[in-house]
């Protein structure tokens, strides 16, 4: 049978993150196919629980999709980047999610993390930094390269997640956040 603590949020006392040692370029086959890269990653690995992406399309934030936790976010290392999801989306983190799903170090010269999301956990609906609009695709139709939003790994600051744009042919890691298991 299942655990009752695996489908009740109320029984983790902490949740964890991890940035990808993969990286990707910005077709990520949408929200969902982030999700499952994450999921892949954590697998791979054997983390068990289940992984979602912080990452925003021009309809759907990560605010939107991730649960928002009343326990502290934390590297796999146990050192806590939040105390809770009203600290996650702050602006500022405690320390920058700069360990793999290894739990190794990511390099110290900050690759990027797709992440379409503003601090808060929102879309920027302003612009379409999100690889077409959806993470789909990494060229328009006339050739030219779209652009996609992208979070510093090294950062502690804003910056964490609202870095800059890059085009969407560059290969960038992705924020993984354990999510409860859920029966519905």
């Amino acid at each position: 049978g299942i655990d009752e603590c695996q489908v009740n949020a109320d029984c983790y006392t902490t949740f964890r993150v991890f940035a990808t040692s993969a990286t990707y370029n910005g077709n990520l086959s949408g929200i969902s196919g982030a999700d499952q890269k994450c999921q892949f990653q954590a697998d791979n690995v054997t983390l068990g629980g289940t992984w979602e992406a912080w990452i925003s399309n021009q309809n759907i934030s990560a605010s939107d999709e991730l649960y928002h936790s009343n326990v502290p976010y934390k590297l796999l290392n146990d050192t806590i980047i939040a105390n809770n999801w009203v600290d996650l989306t702050d602006s500022t983190l405690d320390q920058p999610i700069n360990r793999n799903e290894h739990n190794m170090l990511v390099s110290s010269f900050p690759i990027g993390v797709w992440t379409g999301t503003n601090p808060d956990g929102t879309t920027d609906h302003t612009t379409l930094n999100n690889c077409g609009g959806n993470w789909l695709s990494i060229t328009n139709s006339t050739g030219g390269t779209f652009n996609g939003q992208i979070g510093n790994e090294q950062a502690k600051n804003s910056t964490w997640t609202e870095w800059k744009n890059e085009t969407c042919n560059n290969s960038n890691r992705l924020y993984c956040f354990e999510q409860p298991i859920l029966i519905v």
